[in-house]
């Protein structure tokens, strides 16, 4: 079993197998992705347990919303449009310190 969660832990997008002291927290920081993606993702409604099998997609950068911040102001910031920002984060508005994964 150890071998095969080395394996599937060094994968940077795909399966990724939650082992001991693992968070969606710690996971999202170690994918730079958001605890909200991959929950929606793996259909989640709470934490993780030891053994969960999880998708990762992993993305260039996350970007917390600042208070005030608009969506044309990250959108000029990242060269991204905001109805990409917009679906890759599977939202329609954003809200302050909102992290948002930029592809």
């Amino acid at each position: 079993m150890r071998e095969l969660n080395y394996l599937l832990n060094e994968v940077k997008s795909g399966l990724y197998v939650v082992t001991c002291g693992d968070s969606l927290d710690s996971i999202a920081k170690k994918f730079n992705t958001t605890k909200r993606l991959i929950s929606l993702d793996n259909f989640l409604d709470g934490e993780v347990s030891e053994g969960d099998v999880l998708y990762i997609k992993i993305y260039n950068q996350v970007h917390t919303v600042k208070p005030n911040e608009t969506l044309e102001v990250i959108e000029k910031l990242y060269c991204v449009s905001k109805e990409e920002i917009l679906n890759v984060n599977k939202t329609s508005f954003i809200y302050p310190y909102m992290q948002l994964v930029i592809k």
